[in-house]
């Protein structure tokens, strides 16, 4: 609870806190990632990163595994090691702009409805480097544009 108390202090969103300590963690554990060995600094290491829009929301998992992995190592530093970083902008509207040219024929008879198929792919083809909010916002935007 202070581990919580004291990210959520710090600005970080209180659902990707709770997400995180209670799902995620749970989640590593049953895959046999060594989470005991994570310390609370480097839980709000993960969290100011995610703060700073230096890691996507989707890479939390992947870089607390590396932790635990390497609990002497920085955050930041394994987060560009395991390349983990957080894409521009402009990076990921323009995979979402390609996604959707690729699927133009799709999104000209469904509009909108194409949009649940064309996110995964999206997030596939952004490999976990993007908030899935932000892609989400800009796949409507395109889907929009061409419906």
């Amino acid at each position: 609870m202070p581990l919580f108390e004291h990210a959520v202090e710090n600005g970080t969103d209180p659902t990707l806190v709770a997400g995180t300590l209670e799902s995620t963690v749970t989640e590593l554990r049953r895959d046999d990632v060594p989470v005991e060995a994570l310390e609370d600094e480097q839980f709000l290491a993960v969290f100011e990163l995610v703060d700073d829009g230096d890691l996507a929301k989707e890479g939390v998992p992947k870089l607390l595994t590396a932790l635990a992995e390497n609990p002497d190592s920085d955050a930041a530093e394994l987060a560009e090691q395991k390349g983990l970083g957080s894409a521009a902008e402009d990076d990921v509207r323009e995979a979402v702009v390609e996604v959707v040219e690729r699927n133009e024929e799709q999104v000209a008879e469904e509009g909108m409805g194409a949009f649940s198929g064309l996110m995964g792919e999206c997030m596939g083809a952004l490999r976990g480097k993007a908030d899935g909010d932000l892609v989400s916002e800009l796949l409507r935007e395109e889907i929009q544009k061409r419906a």
